[in-house]
């Protein structure tokens, strides 16, 4: 569990996420400065915008550890699992034979893409409750 987290984990799912929320979770600050020049009034929390975090490198890895329930991060977890399972077996493959960096990049494309879909996942779990 994250320092300051309980094991109740979130107890209600936000529909937008402001700067001042990745503040509040003691997010690095140049990364909430990019937040903020990208969604200067929060981000509606919609595959799109997901999709597009993803797409712009932000670690939805640490979002669903900071934002997510723990039952929404199970989904999460469960969803993004291959594709992290691949990036992994492409990492040690280019350490251990020196492989091309395309197959690598392709694979972190792939992990990206996966980790919005699987993120969306799990915010949408929490509103089947």
């Amino acid at each position: 569990m994250p320092p300051g987290r309980t094991t109740a984990g979130v107890t209600e799912m936000k529909s937008k996420i402001l700067a001042s929320d990745l503040r509040a979770e003691k997010a690095c600050e140049s990364e909430v400065k990019r937040f903020e020049r990208e969604w200067p009034d929060g981000a509606e929390l919609t595959l799109e915008n997901c999709q597009k975090a993803a797409e712009m490198d932000f670690d939805l890895g640490w979002f669903s550890l900071w934002f997510l329930s723990p039952k929404a991060r199970k989904v999460y977890l469960k969803a993004v699992a291959p594709a992290i399972e691949v990036y992994a077996w492409k990492v040690h493959a280019l350490a251990v034979a020196c492989e091309d960096y395309l197959d690598i990049d392709i694979a972190w494309k792939v992990y990206k893409k996966a980790s919005a879909i699987a993120l969306w996942q799990a915010i949408q779990s929490e509103k089947g409750d």
